[in-house]
């Protein structure tokens, strides 16, 4: 059976890091939504995403410590989420309103933006994950690349060759 009893979850669910790092995600994303007055506001963790939050709600986090990595709380270690927390705390690290020529002067270089020394630069655009498989047409299933009709005669218009 295992030691908890199946269907019960124990108290300690992910350790105190993982509930720390929840805790400061979830106070962070309040914050975040209380400043911006928008429900739908999020925090990204890397540099690209920080930059649309930064340029669209006009939105930076200041008093990041340099020594702790920009990056997801769930990513972070023990030490430096209770560094992050403490900081929060005591409203050292926190949001902060920018002016929309601040943004703009901003806007070509994301890597003076974005919080820390070290920073995740994100995946950017990934690309198209289908060149050269089949499409499937809707209402058939069938593969588009079965059905296409291929030329089998060569040209119809007559040749005109002119002698030399």
């Amino acid at each position: 059976m295992g030691r908890y009893k199946q269907g019960k979850a124990s108290k300690k669910a992910g350790g105190t890091a993982r509930q720390l790092g929840a805790k400061l995600r979830k106070i962070m994303k309040a914050s975040l939504v209380r400043l911006t007055k928008d429900q739908t506001a999020k925090m990204w963790w890397d540099m690209h995403g920080y930059q649309y939050l930064y340029m669209r709600r006009c939105v930076r986090l200041v008093g990041w410590p340099s020594n702790v990595r920009f990056s997801n709380p769930a990513m972070q270690k023990k030490p430096a989420l209770d560094t992050l927390y403490s900081r929060w705390r005591r409203r050292l690290l926190r949001f902060e309103r920018i002016t929309a020529e601040e943004a703009f002067k901003n806007s070509r270089h994301p890597e003076r933006v974005v919080p820390g020394t070290e920073y995740d630069e994100g995946i950017g655009h990934q690309g198209r994950n289908d060149i050269k498989k089949s499409r499937f047409d809707k209402k058939t299933g069938l593969p588009v690349s079965s059905r296409r009709k291929l030329r089998l005669k060569g040209a119809t218009s007559k040749k005109i060759v002119e002698a030399a």
